[in-house]
């Protein structure tokens, strides 16, 4: 909402550094927290990917109420890893449910947060997608929907807002 009062940076902890994604989580909010005691620092979250930066990465998702046949997959969404007030930082307000928190993280649940123009394709109220369940590939576990967010215009204000996916940091 006011990106000159947003600073971002990417933080690379080498795999040789944390025995597994735990240890990466917690050494991300440990990072995070180290941020937010600095003086004037009102925000702090963390993201694989922030709003129009280029990365699109970009999976098939599945929604447990519209079943597809085996050979046709899913429109393909964008998806993003997040952790700490990641919503709040970037200005994006959550519409219905709530964020995903480091106890979600912590504690690996199979959560997610959606966009509302992805709420919206499959559920007329956005609202209505809370408590569904979609994942990446019919391997994954189901993922329960927790929160809806505003849309994210992340190739560009020109362009539609991207459907987009908020996974827990660490999920897999």
């Amino acid at each position: 909402m006011r990106p000159e009062e947003v600073l971002t940076l990417r933080v690379s902890i080498p795999s040789e550094e944390n025995e597994d994604d735990e240890a990466a989580a917690r050494a991300h909010k440990a990072i995070l927290e180290r941020l937010a005691k600095i003086p004037g620092v009102s925000s702090v979250g963390a993201s694989s990917s922030i709003t129009m930066d280029g990365w699109d990465s970009n999976d098939p998702i599945f929604v447990e109420e519209f079943p597809r046949a085996n050979d046709q997959l899913p429109p393909i969404r964008r998806f993003k890893r997040i952790a700490g007030d990641y919503f709040a930082t970037m200005g994006n307000p959550v519409l219905a449910g709530r964020s995903i928190s480091w106890n979600d993280i912590e504690n690996r649940r199979n959560v997610v947060v959606v966009t509302e123009n992805f709420a919206r394709e499959y559920w007329s109220d956005p609202r209505e997608a809370l408590s569904k369940r979609v994942r990446e590939s019919p391997a994954s576990p189901w993922r329960e929907i927790v929160g809806i967010v505003g849309d994210i215009h992340d190739d560009g204000p020109s362009q539609e807002a991207t459907p987009t996916v908020f996974w827990p940091c660490g999920a897999r």
